[in-house]
């Protein structure tokens, strides 16, 4: 089993930065949506507080 790499830092609440040698990325997080830019291209998740359903684009 190989080792790995994988730190996170919180730059300020609700940003986050991650660090890993496949590729760094950055979160931006608010309540109900996630925004993620890293090196496979920008995520965007959206969800609906109580409940399961969750919208990726």
């Amino acid at each position: 089993m190989g080792l790995g790499f994988r730190k996170n830092v919180n730059i300020i609440p609700g940003v986050k930065l991650n660090l890993s040698r496949s590729g760094h990325s950055i979160s931006l997080n608010s309540k109900g949506m996630k925004y993620n830019i890293s090196s496979r291209g920008t995520r965007i998740t959206y969800s609906i507080f109580g409940t399961v359903i969750k919208k990726i684009f």
